[in-house]
């Protein structure tokens, strides 16, 4: 898929992911409304040795790897879990307890977690009391160690998490990958577009007929079910250019896909005005531009060329049927569109969507009504 192919996917599917966009963020707030809150509470020990140092009361930083261990042993935790039952306090001093040393500092971080802010503070309390305690009783480097605590456990203002923003945004954010994901997957789809429902409401015009046989089984079965006509005299009535009034009007025969042949639905249109008794001009660029000394035409038709050529056709009085060969690739295919009365557009047996949206906002931005869609054979096409 090319980046042009997937952008005119993602606006297509516009809604869907603005749809899951909202539907994340609104599982991100009941995400946070739902989740238990966690508070947290911190207290911190200071580490000194009773020897002579050269800062007095300094610890040197190699050491404090063993009073960290110390600290976060068995011992320590199961001396805080029996201050913690005595006060009737429900925690786990081995699961809900970080005790860290920050680098170069003789200082122990003990955090505690809870689900409420006093229990967190009991349960941080407990622990540095007990650490405290045994680290001076056991003295695990021999060195004289005294251990007091620095400060004493913080009470929690508001929970650490979840985070409301936070909730939120990761919510938005799964739901904006999970639409962008959905559209990508659906805009690779080959869309059923070749029944006259289908286009007709993509195009935004009416289908009036079908010109040419249908290629393939799949497209068949639903052409049959379309109520698609099939004879090209009431295509041609349908699409009003039977009325005397569209005399002297320049209609473009526009191809909207890599599957339509509007070379082929002009001449079998023109046909079908012979058979009605009316005077039909089938015209191409090739008509409109005589080629040059040398033999070549220009490669594009500007839009005052094209408003010229066209203008001298419609003095003639005659009906003109204009073929457009490809509306996403001829470069003269803009100039031909916005100089003709209106259009009729032509796509094949299975269309992609996206081919059908870029002929449908072409026609839009040149101010050319559309009369009607006609389905055409998948032949092969020749480009203007």
């Amino acid at each position: 898929m090319t980046v042009d192919r997937a952008l005119t996917v993602l606006r297509a599917h516009a809604l869907h992911i603005i749809a899951c966009v909202l539907l994340g963020t609104l599982i991100g707030l009941g995400a946070y409304f739902l989740l238990p809150r966690t508070y947290e509470s911190q207290a911190l020990l200071w580490v000194a040795s009773t020897e002579e140092e050269p800062v007095p009361g300094a610890m040197p930083e190699d050491r404090m790897a063993t009073y960290l261990e110390y600290a976060r042993s068995a011992r320590v935790s199961e001396d805080a879990a029996e201050a913690l039952a005595d006060s009737g306090a429900a925690a786990d001093p081995a699961e809900d307890v970080v005790i860290a040393n920050p680098e170069g500092s003789a200082i122990l971080t003990v955090t505690g977690s809870a689900a409420d802010p006093e229990a967190a503070r009991a349960l941080t309390d407990a622990v540095a009391e007990a650490a405290a305690d045994r680290l001076t009783a056991d003295d695990p480097s021999d060195l004289g160690t005294a251990v007091e605590i620095a400060q004493q456990a913080t009470l929690p203002q508001a929970p650490v998490a979840p985070f409301l923003l936070t909730a939120v945004l990761a919510g938005a954010l799964g739901g904006a990958v999970l639409g962008v994901l959905l559209a990508l997957v659906l805009g690779s789809r080959r869309p059923r577009l070749y029944t006259a429902d289908s286009v007709g409401e993509r195009l935004g015009a009416r289908v009036v007929g079908s010109l040419g046989g249908v290629p393939n089984r799949r497209a068949r079965r639903d052409h049959g079910r379309s109520g698609i006509s099939d004879d090209p005299v009431s295509a041609f009535t349908d699409l009003g250019l039977a009325d005397p009034a569209a005399r002297g009007e320049i209609v473009a025969v526009v191809g909207a896909d890599v599957g339509a042949d509007p070379r082929q639905a002009a001449w079998t249109l023109g046909r079908a005005a012979g058979d009605l008794g009316i005077g039909v001009r089938v015209l191409d660029v090739g008509d409109l531009v005589p080629a040059s000394a040398g033999g070549q035409r220009p490669a594009a038709l500007t839009a005052d060329a094209a408003g010229s050529a066209l203008e001298s056709v419609r003095r003639t009085g005659d009906l003109a049927l204009l073929v457009v060969d490809d509306l996403g690739g001829s470069r003269s295919a803009p100039a031909l569109l916005a100089a003709a009365d209106s259009a009729v557009c032509v796509y094949g047996a299975e269309p992609l969507a996206s081919a059908v949206d870029a002929a449908r906002e072409r026609m839009r931005a040149a101010s050319t009504p559309v009369r009607g869609a006609v389905q055409s054979s998948g032949s092969a096409r020749s480009t203007s």
